[in-house]
């Protein structure tokens, strides 16, 4: 099945997609106002400056019913006084919270945080702050965007093909369907990265017709990608693994059926390799 014929068929996708992100935005909302809470008892360190702030699908608002909460503590003080007791202020918090947390300490005086790898850049668009000093926070975002509009995109693309997790257990990868739609190749990251040389194009040049139509077609099929790494949380509660492989594929929505996937996969692979020929890296 070829990309035209996917979204010829794509208003129960449509519908899908509408009632996933009002159930996703809902419980968003009510994830938050229980971490502010918690969170805020937790990380309160007087004289110290550190924020925390969320990130993954809580801040993009496409939180599903069994997603982790991914969080980044902000800090000035050494990142080894950090990592000491983190873990021991996060335990209760999942308690709390009934969901698995998972946290990154950044410290943007050191070297190894300056140069994260792209998926964490990302994430400055989207990041919430969630508790601590507000100021520190929007200060160091600032910067992260300010120095993310001065990278070359050809170091963009490097960054990108080095991200390690993306090559997760690459050999058992047996179909488009047994991949991690938001990792592998042509998936959700890569719509993202999309994004972002969408953002530098507008900022730094006129957009050609035809790059403009590829960022355009890009968006439509991040949309698609995003309902199946959504249904699939939802279905299995497990965002590594796909429901297809014991569900009957004739009962499942048709975004979730073996083809549909994997054209939606190969069409967000060719973008990115068009991108790549279009701005030239």
């Amino acid at each position: 099945m070829g990309a035209a014929a996917f979204f010829d068929v794509s208003k129960e996708t449509g519908e899908l997609l509408v009632q996933h992100r009002h159930a996703a935005k809902v419980r968003q909302a009510e994830m938050i106002r229980l971490l502010r809470s918690d969170v805020g008892m937790a990380f309160l360190n007087e004289g110290v400056r550190e924020a925390v702030f969320v990130r993954g699908s809580l801040a993009r608002g496409d939180f599903c019913s069994r997603s982790d909460v991914d969080l980044v503590v902000l800090t000035d003080r050494r990142k080894a006084v950090v990592s000491h007791d983190l873990r021991r202020r996060l335990e209760w918090i999942e308690c709390s919270i009934g969901r698995q947390i998972s946290a990154d300490c950044w410290n943007e005086k050191t070297c190894e945080d300056r140069s994260y790898g792209l998926g964490f850049w990302l994430t400055a668009f989207e990041a919430r702050v969630l508790a601590g000093d507000t100021e520190f926070f929007v200060g160091c975002r600032l910067r992260w965007l300010n120095r993310m509009a001065k990278i070359p995109v050809s170091a963009m693309f490097e960054m990108r093909s080095q991200d390690l997790r993306r090559h997760w257990n690459i050999r058992q990868r047996q179909s488009p369907l047994g991949m991690n739609v938001k990792r592998a190749e042509g998936g959700l990251i890569d719509g993202d990265f999309v994004k972002l040389l969408k953002d530098r194009a507008g900022r730094n040049a006129r957009i050609s017709g035809k790059l403009q139509e590829l960022f355009d077609k890009s968006e439509l099929v991040h949309d698609h990608l995003f309902l199946v790494k959504s249904l699939l949380h939802d279905l299995k509660a497990a965002p590594r693994e796909s429901a297809l492989l014991e569900c009957d594929a004739g009962q499942l929505p048709r975004v979730l059926r073996r083809d549909n996937v994997a054209c939606l996969l190969d069409s967000q692979q060719e973008l990115i390799e068009q991108l790549k020929e279009k701005l030239q890296c």
